[in-house]
Formats: structure tokens, sequence, C-alpha cells
């Protein structure tokens, strides 16, 4: 054998295990748990010959908490998290771990870690000079020099940024994303029975699939089941009693694991056993799912109150929909920059954000309409919105509230006929969302399909809670248009917020229309102090929304007789 020739042999896995203990309490390391979990789960799967299970959808469900439905060729999660194993291995080589004796890397193309010894590319002449040293030994040196550049990058943004989500604390924090989407797991526990059931009816069986069917549609949610490794951050619980003939007794619980407190119970009482059984069955999944999982239901104010205490609650991401969802709520111009920020700076952390393209795309829409924020005179806002949104349906498919957004940008540019598939196809993944069901309805009558869209809010159950303004705004067109002008006036009148700006064009149209002349120039007057271009074009604002030219004469000739284009 000659002094170049050389039998490689690969590290012992004692020698492993202490290189990967190194790696994972480094700096480069220590600030991002879902890499050090993706760094973890692969070499261990090698070390316990189990390197045909490293595959990406098992990377993605064991690892990164997708669900099972998750499918890797439409979802880049992964590949993205490997890239970003792959340079932070790179900069743990070319800073502390530069003097180790084993070499832990992840190969291009490949999700299987190689070991090797150090000495064994330093001290080979062969591999010295061979391609995988020298882009190696390349890489490194550009890594120092970049590692440098991004550390000044870093602190000139952390001083300019004020304490908002996607700035300065969560700046700090990009490498500190939880493991998974960010999002918070409701698990669905086994139903518990008492009584005898009727062998012939499975109630229990289907109930539960069902119900974690319904649950399961949701955004902003994983849902797991009895029996995970996970106990969840919420356990919904289902009780079944069975009373013979009288039918059944069903109650649910929700426990919040982090306090251990049952935040949430519903009852229904004596559910009869009937042909219409499984219309029951639709009935109460649908009003659990509704209760718990909407933009503004029970989990979603639980977590928002959780961050309001604590602004190190949670995952970032997640925080940063719920930041987005008060803005949408309030019309504010300032929470609406601090959620614009948030969302920008998180999709560039994590390109798999899904909802994070969604929510941004319904930012840059409503800053449109609304004339407020950076997109108010953006002559390419809507183009912007349009990509966002249709990156977050390709990131996500199957996700109802994606293709709701989608709708609503095309609504906004006016695509009328690919607005109504979208929403199609969203009420279609969740038949049980009110919101994404309430805003078709609304979206259509804006088009003036008032029959059709009215039809659609009428057969939607309530559950009794607020309305949000556009719902009110809906139907105050609706009624206005069918000429019921107390229940327009009813419907203007819910619509109390002084920063939304339909809503105060209706309250100053039914007033005047009511023949309270103060009334309706007092809220003509704070229209136009929050938008000047409401004073000189109410058209054109009007139209930013509403596509009917009907509904746009027929709103315009009621502004003209009010007298209020007139101003003092």
């Amino acid at each position: 054998m000659s002094k170049h020739d050389h039998v490689l042999k690969a590290p012992t896995p004692d020698e492993v295990n202490v290189a990967l203990e190194r790696i994972v309490n480094s700096e480069p390391f220590r600030a991002s748990p879902q890499l050090v979990s993706f760094l973890c789960f692969v070499v261990e799967a090698v070390l316990r010959g189990e390197a045909d299970r490293i595959k990406g959808y098992t990377i993605g469900v064991e690892v990164l908490r997708r669900d099972v439905n998750f499918d890797p060729q439409l979802d880049p999660i992964v590949r993205v998290e490997a890239t970003r194993l792959r340079r932070a291995l790179e900069r743990y080589y070319s800073g502390p771990g530069a003097n180790d004796g084993v070499v832990i890397e992840l190969p291009r193309g490949s999700y299987a870690p190689v070991f090797s010894h150090r000495s064994e590319i330093l001290d080979n002449p062969d591999a010295r000079s061979g391609p995988r040293f020298n882009v190696m030994r390349i890489a490194l040196a550009a890594l120092s020099l970049l590692a440098v550049a991004v550390s000044i990058a870093g602190w000139v943004g952390f001083l300019n940024h004020n304490n908002t989500p996607g700035s300065k604390n969560d700046q700090l924090r990009s490498e500190y994303l939880q493991p998974g989407n960010g999002m918070p797991t409701l698990v669905v526990q086994n139903f518990e029975t008492i009584g005898q059931p009727n062998p012939n009816i499975p109630f229990a069986r289907t109930m539960f699939e069902k119900l974690r069917n319904a649950l399961s549609r949701f955004d902003a949610i994983n849902i797991g089941t009895q029996g995970s490794q996970s106990k969840g951050n919420y356990q919904l619980r289902g009780f079944i009693e069975y009373l013979g003939d009288e039918g059944m007794n069903v109650r649910f619980s929700l426990l919040d694991v982090e306090d251990g407190n049952i935040v949430w119970t519903r009852n229904f009482d004596k559910l009869l056993f009937t042909k219409n059984l499984s219309a029951i069955e639709d009935s109460v999944a649908a009003d659990v799912a509704s209760t718990l999982l909407q933009p503004f239901g029970l989990i979603r104010s639980r977590e928002r109150a959780k961050y309001l205490a604590d602004d190190r609650h949670g995952d970032p991401r997640y925080r940063c929909l719920l930041l987005t969802a008060d803005a949408f709520r309030s019309f504010d111009p300032s929470e609406d920059a601090r959620a614009r920020t948030c969302l920008e700076h998180f999709i560039e952390v994590d390109p798999g954000f899904a909802d994070g393209y969604s929510y941004l795309a319904i930012v840059f829409n409503r800053e449109w309409i609304f004339g407020f924020g950076k997109a108010a005179n953006d002559p390419l806002a809507l183009d912007t919105a349009l990509k966002l949104a249709r990156r977050g349906v390709e990131l996500h498919p199957d996700n109802a509230r994606a293709w709701e957004v989608l709708s609503a940008i095309l609504f906004t540019r006016r695509d009328t006929t690919g607005a109504i598939a979208a929403s199609q196809k969203a009420v279609m993944l969740n038949p049980y969302d009110v919101i994404i069901a309430t805003d078709y309805g609304g979206r259509l009558i804006t088009v003036g399909k008032i029959d059709e869209g009215m039809k659609i809010l009428e057969d939607i159950p309530t559950s009794g809670g607020v309305r949000p303004s556009w719902e009110h705004f809906y139907l105050f067109l609706a009624n206005y248009m069918r000429g019921k002008l107390p229940d327009a006036m009813h419907e203007a009148d819910q619509m109390t917020s002084e920063t939304y700006s339909f809503g105060l064009f209706a309250r100053a149209l039914m007033a005047a229309t009511n023949g309270n002349r103060d009334k309706s120039q007092f809220y003509w007057n704070r229209l136009i102090t929050l938008r000047s271009a409401w004073h000189d074009n109410p058209r054109e604002e009007l139209g930013r929304f509403i596509s009917s030219p009907l509904i746009l004469d027929r709103l315009m000739q009621g502004l003209a007789t009010s007298g209020l284009l007139v101003q003092k």
C-alpha cells in the first residue's frame, strides 16, 4: 500500500454522538430548536440503521409537525429547513467546530447525513485536491466574511426597529421559531361513554370522525388525536351518555394544557336516534368546530389574551397572525403597519409560512381599498396582493382561508368569475367556517348579485356572537338596495368603528335619510378627515370595494339627495 492509499474508516456511533452533542450546544444551534430537532432526527436514524426512514414526508410529520395530509411536493418546508441546516452546519465548522475531529454533513440532494473524520480530509492528499475539499475550503472562507457582515447588519436592524413582532426582540429571535409550522395543537381525545349504546348505531365512532374532520379544515391550528406524542396545547374531550329510547346526552369540554383549566364546555342534551342522526352529527360538529376555531373564536381569543399578558408566549409566527387579525378588525392604520412589518419579516425567515403570505396579501388589499398604509396609492399594490395570495395557495392548496383570500383579491381586481370560483373552492374546503361563507355572500352583493348573496347570508346559522363591521355593511347594502330602509338603518348603526370608512359612509347616509342633518354631517366630516379623497370623489372610494354600477349609482343618488356633497 502506498503512502497515498488510505482505508477511510467511518466514525463510531459514540464519536458521532459526541460530535452531535457539541453541535447542538453550540452558538449557531442553541437559538434554533427546529434545526436541532431536524439534525438529531436524521443522525439518530442513520445510527440506528434506519436511513430508509429519512424521507421528506417523515421529516415533515415527525419533526416539523405537519399533519398526516402533508405533501412534500406541494409544501417546501422540509427543503427549506434542510437548506437552513446545511448553512448552520457550515457556520458551525467555520467557527466553534473548526477543530472538531468528526464532521457531520448533510449532502445536497439528500436528507441523510454522512460522518467522517476531519483528518481523513486534511491528511489525505487525494481528498485535499478533490472538489469536496476545495468547495468546503472556499465555503468556509466565504462564510467567515459573511458572518461578519450579517452580524453588523443584524445589529443595525436591531437598533432601527421598534419593539413589535417582526422587529427588535423577534428580529433577534428569528431562529427561535418552534418546531413545525408554529401553530397551536388541539388534541381530540377519544370519547368516553356510559350506558348501553345501540349496536346498530355507531354514534361515538362517526361523531368522532366528523368532529375531527370539521376541526381539521380550519387554518392556524394543528389537529392531533389521543395517543400522539404531544399532549398539545388544548385537549378536546367528549362524553356520551346513552339514555336508551330517550336518545343520548353529549357533552364536550376544552382543556388548556398549559394551565390545566377547563376553559369551555358545551352540552347537547337528549339527542334522539332518528333517521336524521347523520344531520345531527353534522350540526354538532359544525357547532363545536365553529365555536372553537373561527378567526375570532375561543382558541384564538384565548391565545391572544396569553400574548397580551406575555409577548414571549408562543411561536412568533402565530403571534404575528394574532396581531394581524386584530388589525383586520380595528381598521387602525398603526396596527396595520405593525402587522405588515411582522408578516414581511416572517415570510422571509420562514419561506414556507403559508398563512403569512395569505395574511400579507389581505394587508395589501385592505390598504389599497381603505387608502392607508404603503399600498394606498401604489399602482402595483393589487398585483403584489395577487402574487402573495397565489403563493399562499401554492404552499397550502387545501387551506380554505388561502382560497378565501385569493377570492377577495380577485373581487377587488374585478375578476368576478375567478373570484366566485375561488370562493366556491374555499366553501367546499371548509363548509363549517361561517366567515368564509359570509364573505362569499357579501361579495356577491357588492357585484350586484343581491338575492343570491342574501340567500347565502340568510342560510348561515347565527352563533350569537358579535358580527364584524364588514358583515353589517354587506347587510346594509342589500337592505338599502331592496328599499328596506329601517333594516338598512339598523345595520348602519351596528358599525360603531370610527375608523371603518364604509361604516361611516353608511351612518352618514342613513342619518341624512332619517332627517338627522347634524348627525349625518358629523359622520361625513369624520369620514373625510379619515381620508380626504371621500370629499373629492366618493364614487371612486366606494368603487374600490363595490363593483356594481347599479349599486354605485344608487348610493351616489342618495348622497346627492342628502346634501352631503355640499360642504360647509
